[in-house]
């Protein structure tokens, strides 16, 4: 059988702490690059190490969601839970301003690449979104 009906609490440990792995990681490497020389968005210097923060804070919320989950207390599911919406927010935010800031970047302004670059936004937030609606599901299966 593929699926069970409730969730594995040290397989969904296991899975949220590599993800609070992730998030650090990535916040520590949002820390040590600057936005206008390596991203274009419209964002300004502690707006985007602000934003780098959050994240890495929310990393480390996953470690203790993990923890929580690993001990199999309702706090840690709702914790894993609440992370996972405030990446997917972050993640949104950091798409939305690189496709507002990106249009004045390209020296003819010909409609083209608002289209493209709003297809590529898109191509990126959906298959994260799935992502993050499915890990949401798996938390909610985990024992009360």
């Amino acid at each position: 059988m593929l699926r069970h009906e409730q969730a594995d609490p040290r397989k969904a440990a296991l899975a949220v702490a590599c993800l609070g792995f992730l998030v650090t990681a990535a916040a520590l490497k949002m820390n040590s690059v600057s936005p206008e020389t390596q991203f274009r968005i419209a964002l300004s210097e502690q707006a985007f190490m602000l934003l780098a923060t959050g994240q890495a804070v929310t990393g480390f919320l996953l470690f203790i969601a993990s923890l929580g989950i690993y001990l199999g207390r309702s706090w840690g599911r709702r914790l894993g839970q609440a992370s996972l919406i405030i990446i997917f927010a972050g993640v949104l935010y950091l798409l939305f301003t690189w496709y507002v800031a990106g249009g004045d970047q390209v020296l003819d302004d010909d409609g083209w690449y608002r289209i493209l670059s709003a297809l590529f936004a898109l191509l990126l937030a959906a298959p994260t979104g799935i992502i993050f609606f499915f890990g949401l599901r798996y938390l909610e299966r985990l024992p009360r």
